[in-house]
């Protein structure tokens, strides 16, 4: 288990191994016991329940920036006893104190509920080792290639409609310190693709807008780019090229983030040049299968994470009022 859970929302982060390690004291051990299965204690540590006790029973100084989980902290987390006949009321620690509002107690058993929940981590350790072993990087699939065309030259290439007064479209000599965020890509079809771009800039009232550390604020997606007429081989190496080179950014595949006096963030995304398609072809189609399996793998672990949540407020025996001030304190 980590010291340190998180930031801002304190999600805790724990996990399970049955080998030996040493380890720096930024990590909290919980050796095995004849009382609980360690499969269910990590389900119930990593549910948003906990996550959400954690802050308000800790003896540590908790803070947005460095909230710390220490070994007196995690021996008061309140992990209800399973003994036979004893109701979930009967526990030393009360979660519903913490609420307004009191509600029923779950009637299911507690030692159903031990079992279940010790499968469902159990599953969801196999779930995040399967995808531990997929390799997404798509540059690793495509190995070595030549450059083929750029996004000017591929297809039909036109700007989205209404788009003149785009801060995309604008250079630093209107907007200074004008650059690209992040790029992603819509597929509106089998052959047309539209990408769009984040753009980031120094705002002159910083006091008006979110900034980063830097001074810098971000816009959300605007669409940048719509190109039709493409194979479906071409639109699914846009689809997922475009956001890597972006990303890359520095010249790779003649792409350069910072827009100039004489180039807007629209101009620099149409000289980004893309892998020559007969060369990259295979490794796109394994890159696509998978980020697919990948894609299944993580739909099942949002699943089990929300049983886990799920039978945890169970357990708990929570009401449907206290679930909604859970989730919502504890966000994704």
């Amino acid at each position: 288990m980590r010291q340190i859970p998180g930031s801002g929302r304190y999600k805790i982060h724990a996990t399970y191994t049955e080998d030996t390690y040493c380890n720096y004291n930024t990590i909290l051990n919980i050796l095995s016991t004849e009382d609980y299965d360690p499969l269910f204690l990590l389900a119930v540590l990593n549910s948003s329940l906990m996550s959400w006790i954690f802050p308000k029973i800790a003896n540590s100084v908790v803070s947005d920036n460095f909230p710390k989980l220490s070994v007196v902290d995690l021996e008061n987390m309140p992990i209800p006893e399973l003994n036979r006949g004893s109701s979930a009321s009967e526990r030393d620690f009360d979660t519903h104190a913490l609420f307004n509002d009191k509600g029923n107690i779950s009637e299911h058993s507690k030692k159903e509920l031990h079992e279940i929940l010790s499968e469902l981590a159990r599953n969801r350790i196999d779930q995040s080792e399967k995808k531990k072993v997929l390799n997404l990087s798509l540059l690793d699939h495509f190995g070595n290639y030549e450059e083929g065309q750029t996004l000017s030259e591929i297809g039909l290439t036109q700007p989205p409609r209404d788009s003149a007064d785009s801060i995309l479209q604008q250079t630093t000599e209107q907007r200074p310190n004008l650059r690209v965020g992040e790029a992603t890509v819509e597929r509106e079809s089998d052959t047309t693709v539209e990408i769009r771009l984040t753009a980031r800039y120094k705002p002159e009232d910083e006091d008006a807008h979110e900034t980063d550390q830097w001074g810098y604020t971000e816009t959300e997606p605007l669409p940048a780019l719509r190109i039709t007429d493409l194979t479906e081989t071409e639109a699914d190496l846009i689809a997922a090229f475009v956001p890597v080179a972006v990303e890359e950014a520095g010249g790779f595949a003649d792409f350069r983030e910072t827009a100039t006096k004489t180039n807007s963030l629209v101009d620099r995304l149409r000289k980004l040049t893309l892998p020559r398609v007969r060369d990259v072809e295979a490794g796109l189609e394994s890159y696509v299968e998978t980020k697919r399996r990948a894609e299944d793998l993580e739909a099942k672990i949002e699943r089990t994470d929300d049983l886990i949540d799920e039978i945890v407020y169970e357990l708990y025996g929570l009401t449907e009022e206290e679930i909604a001030i859970v989730e919502e304190a504890v966000g994704d």
